[in-house]
């Protein structure tokens, strides 16, 4: 089992899991993570728990100030 966070695409209904890191993520939270496409703007779904290995991706990063006023 992975320690993970749920996210949701701004224009998706499917949840992905990401891994946080050393990071405490919470629901609610916007967070940047990595896709095929390059980095991506979320928000996180449900916060940090353990799902099965094989159905993680790796997080990015927690937005900066000047990030969120992009979005």
């Amino acid at each position: 089992m992975t320690e993970v966070i749920s996210v949701r695409f701004r224009s998706g209904c499917k949840t992905y899991y990401f891994s946080p890191g050393q990071l405490h993520i919470e629901a609610g939270q916007d967070v940047i993570v990595e896709t095929a496409q390059g980095a991506e703007y979320v928000t996180c779904t449900e916060g940090n728990h353990p799902v099965e290995d094989h159905q993680v991706c790796l997080l990015y990063t927690s937005p900066s100030p000047r990030d969120m006023r992009r979005s």
